[in-house]
């Protein structure tokens, strides 16, 4: 209700042109990352904020003093978003959904708050995601003004190639609900 009492309008601006070539990584995805917990704290969030089964797609996150990082599943029986004619999504909405989250693990380990995307300075589209394949988020916070938090985010595929860069992500931070 706080965040549609602040009713905010956006305006953004779309470069058209050729994607790039992107050449593949060599790399590998890892399993889990050391020293991660396996959940994100959005598979337990309820209050302010609770998301489906198909939102809880990042494991094992590792936070730490100055950076987040965490891997995403992909869908589960089939992907979705990934392949349709009509529209057609030149980002993974559920990747970036996900990408989001991690990020705002950072929030939610040392604050112990939940935090929700309001805005984004510019994404940059690397290689498309494949059929079933995971990928790899790496998460800077960058600045801190009370509520609002701002990141920047790379998304790595499983060969470690680049599937999204995200440059200043804004999260707004919640406080729980205090309604019965």
């Amino acid at each position: 209700g706080v965040v549609r009492g602040r009713r905010t309008h956006f305006r953004g601006q779309v470069v058209m042109g050729h994607r790039p070539v992107l050449k593949r990584g060599q790399g590998t995805l890892p399993t889990s990352l050391t020293g991660a917990r396996a959940r994100s704290i959005y598979h337990l969030a309820r209050d302010p904020v609770a998301l489906g089964p198909l939102f809880c797609r990042a494991d094992w996150v590792y936070v730490g003093h100055d950076s987040v990082e965490g891997l995403v599943r992909a869908p589960r029986l089939r992907d979705v978003f990934r392949d349709l004619t009509s529209p057609l999504f030149q980002l993974d909405p559920l990747l970036l959904d996900t990408a989001f989250q991690v990020a705002a693990n950072w929030d939610g380990h040392h604050l112990g708050v939940v935090s929700i995307p309001m805005g984004v300075g510019r994404i940059v589209v690397g290689r498309a995601r494949e059929l079933g394949e995971g990928a790899h988020v790496k998460a800077r916070p960058l600045a801190e003004d009370g509520n609002e938090v701002f990141y920047d985010l790379d998304v790595l595929g499983e060969d470690g190639g680049l599937l999204l860069k995200v440059e200043r992500l804004w999260l707004r931070r919640l406080e729980p609900s205090t309604a019965k």
